[in-house]
């Protein structure tokens, strides 16, 4: 079933780094939410309603500590599919990580799950999916939490909620413990994801 998903994702944004017109919209999304103070966010567009519980699991982060998704009830989570080798994941790398700055101690979370299926593109290497990781994050310098999906089972469940046939893919998770929206495709910016976190409070 992941070979099938990963067959699919190279069929997606991340094939290529090329410019399509869905890479226009977002550079004018951001001209224009630069000029605003709040972002609006269109149902269709800027995301899909989903509205069902969470399926809650049990991960390591990059440290070997156990992360619980229900540990986080009470926050806005942001549960983030990803790999090191698609470019509009890196592309919004650096708003998930200005929201971590500013949200760590407040009600929103960022959770970035690296599945080894997807990061090897089929591989089921562990130990050579969390280094590349590993070195990615570290390079990078980024502090957000990164789980390890290493034997891919948490994506083939949130694939049975929404396929994940493209990545990045963003599940947005209110307060209660509900997933109340999707997101396929890069965040533009820390405004948009702000809009998200206001959006899943209402």
């Amino acid at each position: 079933m992941l070979m099938i998903i990963v067959m699919m994702m190279e069929l997606m944004a991340c094939t290529s780094a090329k410019k399509d017109s869905r890479d226009k919209d977002i550079e004018l999304d951001q001209q224009d939410n630069a000029n605003k103070d709040t972002v609006d966010l269109l149902e269709g567009y800027d995301y899909l309603v989903i509205d069902e519980p969470i399926e809650d699991f049990e991960l390591k982060d990059l440290e070997g500590n156990i992360v619980k998704l229900s540990d986080y009830n009470g926050k806005v989570v942001f549960l983030n599919f990803w790999a090191t080798w698609c470019p509009p994941c890196k592309a919004e790398m650096p708003h998930m990580q200005e929201l971590h700055d500013e949200y760590v101690d407040k009600d929103a979370v960022v959770l970035a799950i690296s599945s080894t299926n997807i990061e090897l593109k089929g591989g089921d290497d562990v130990k050579r999916a969390k280094g590349g990781v590993s070195k990615f994050i570290e390079r990078q310098k980024y502090t957000f939490p990164v789980l390890l999906d290493e034997d891919s089972s948490i994506a083939q469940r949130y694939n049975q909620i929404y396929p994940l046939s493209g990545i990045p893919t963003t599940f947005i998770i209110d307060k209660e413990g509900t997933i109340r929206y999707v997101k396929v495709g890069p965040f533009i910016d820390k405004k948009q994801m702000e809009a998200f976190i206001k959006l899943a409070q209402e």
